[in-house]
């Protein structure tokens, strides 16, 4: 797949992915930008035995939208479903390869259908811990539930998610 090709058929998914973070169409379209010349400087170092292009290019949108949040004042941190997301991003402290598995598999809008459709909780926990970057105690610290309580909503919501991907 040429450049102009991975262009054509990535930009639109990108571009919604963004903006379905609650940014606003102007920084939409500069960190658009910033995505595809990280892919464009860096497609030499694709390795397609490793991941797919797609999810390849998920990870550099996903990645580059975190440090977007990181590098930019509170009031701007907030996302579409959970009405503000204001902590500061801290080490990644639960990572569970099935939620990676099914980033692997499945578009960025079906991604976002599924998470949009588990409960406010569940939704909130993936998105502060893989999205914010919180770790698993402060996420459970700001939903005011236990740690314990946090990995089993966390197990449950990836079993839905998983189910509703399938």
């Amino acid at each position: 797949m040429d450049k102009d090709d991975i262009y054509k058929e990535y930009h639109d998914k990108v571009m919604r992915y963004i903006l379905g973070k609650n940014i606003s169409p102007f920084d939409a379209e500069d960190i658009c930008q910033s995505v595809f010349i990280k892919i464009m400087n860096n497609l030499d170092s694709f390795d397609q035995t490793k991941s797919s292009i797609s999810t390849w290019i998920y990870t550099i949108t996903q990645n580059t939208v975190y440090t977007h949040y990181r590098t930019t004042s509170r009031a701007q941190k907030r996302f579409f479903f959970l009405g503000g997301g204001d902590e500061q991003a801290e080490d990644i402290g639960f990572v569970d390869s099935s939620f990676e598995n099914i980033l692997n598999d499945e578009s960025l809008s079906e991604l976002a259908r599924a998470l949009e459709s588990l409960d406010d909780r569940s939704r909130n926990l993936i998105i502060y811990i893989y999205y914010d970057g919180m770790t698993m105690k402060a996420a459970s610290e700001k939903l005011q539930i236990s740690y314990a309580n946090a990995k089993i909503i966390i197990k449950k919501a990836f079993a839905e998610l998983k189910e509703k991907l399938a």
